[in-house]
């Protein structure tokens, strides 16, 4: 499903990753361990494209994601759900309209469609009475259920989770794992 050979990224003069392969089998879990400041992120970026190695392979699916042209990588994303460290919700939208988004940008499904899924992701991650709320209004761990709910709304074939109990309190990481399981 991924493949990476021997990446290497720097920033200036600082090196991130040096060397990096990774093999991840159709249908397996991998968790990267790490201190901060030691890649982790930037290597989860390099998988969707959103930064660019200045060397090595990595290849999604069969296909070589460094130097894919914008329109390719955006058609590859569309198998990706990503959970970013901080949730990245819109803050000018609510719960609802953050579970909409990428569901109007690709999954072609009508108005019903659309709600039936939504309540369906906040009935997942126990957040129903959510759905109106704009995320300044949520608890650190709901605004990470959302981003769960939000990561996976699409059903894609691979999900990344950068750091998804990071900051959170230990029975609410249990939550957010157990989300994950």
């Amino acid at each position: 499903m991924i493949d990476i050979k021997d990446i290497f990224v720097r920033f200036e003069d600082h090196v991130v990753l040096s060397g990096v392969s990774l093999h991840v089998p159709k249908g397996s879990a991998v968790v990267i361990l790490g201190r901060s400041g030691v890649g982790k992120s930037v290597l989860l970026k390099s998988i969707v494209g959103l930064l660019t190695p200045q060397r090595g392979s990595i290849r999604v699916m069969g296909q070589e994601v460094i130097g894919m042209k914008p329109s390719q990588l955006n058609k590859l994303r569309k198998h990706f759900g990503y959970v970013f460290q901080y949730s990245a919700l819109f803050d000018s939208m609510t719960v609802r309209e953050n579970l909409e988004f990428p569901l109007r940008r690709h999954a072609y499904l009508s108005e019903e469609g659309i709600t039936a899924r939504v309540e369906e992701q906040l009935k997942l991650v126990d957040l129903v009475d959510a759905i109106d709320k704009m995320p300044s209004e949520l608890s650190g761990g709901m605004k990470k259920r959302v981003g769960l709910a939000r990561a996976i709304i699409t059903r894609p074939d691979i999900v990344l989770y950068d750091e998804p109990t990071a900051g959170l309190d230990p029975v609410t990481a249990r939550e957010i794992s157990k989300l994950i399981r």
